[in-house]
């Protein structure tokens, strides 16, 4: 496998993920050097030239970003930002969750939990239903809340790095798809 590639990806969270799994996987010979955040998918044309760069240089790239609620539409719109701006290059492009389902980052988070933590998230589901039936107007957290919730709960939020195996199942099958996708697109 090559030691010769970037991996971009939209923020930070997205970034320590990557780079906990990476390790996982055994691609970290480069970690976190190898891992670029946008600092969202809005920014993505503002940093094809330095992909460009990359790519003159030899450098492979890797995209990994979110599907939100429309995969084949979010594909189309980040291949033709990439194709009008890195000359007609087509980039390896994964979408999280699982590179065909709507959803992010935190969607497949929430498929990693480790079984013995997954009382944390029924705890979180009785705290939306209480805001639902205060009926009050209250807006309950969305998922990166809800993962925000797991973190804190066992105390990993604000350590260095929150992502580690320690608090996540990285032999789940939800990260079959991740780990073919940097298999093959890092030979």
């Amino acid at each position: 496998m090559t030691k010769n590639f970037h991996i971009v990806v939209e923020g930070e969270t997205d970034k320590l993920f990557m780079t906990e799994y990476l390790k996982h996987i055994n691609l970290s010979s480069s970690v976190p050097e190898v891992i670029k955040n946008l600092g969202g998918i809005d920014k993505l044309a503002g940093h094809t030239q330095k992909m460009q760069e990359h790519l003159n240089d030899g450098v492979k790239i890797l995209l990994i970003l979110d599907a939100n609620s429309n995969p084949k539409r979010r594909r189309k719109s980040i291949e033709g930002i990439i194709n009008t701006k890195i000359n007609g290059q087509n980039l390896p492009l994964f979408l999280f969750p699982d590179n065909h389902s709507n959803g992010d980052l935190e969607n497949l988070l929430e498929q990693i939990i480790l079984r013995e933590h997954a009382g944390i998230f029924e705890c979180f589901e009785n705290y939306e239903r209480c805001l639902k039936d205060k009926n009050n107007g209250y807006i309950p957290p969305d998922m990166k809340g809800k993962i925000y919730a797991y973190t804190e709960a066992l105390d990993a939020k604000g350590k260095s790095n929150q992502y580690r195996p320690e608090y996540w199942d990285f032999h789940h099958p939800s990260l079959n798809p991740l780990k073919k996708f940097l298999t093959e697109k890092t030979r």
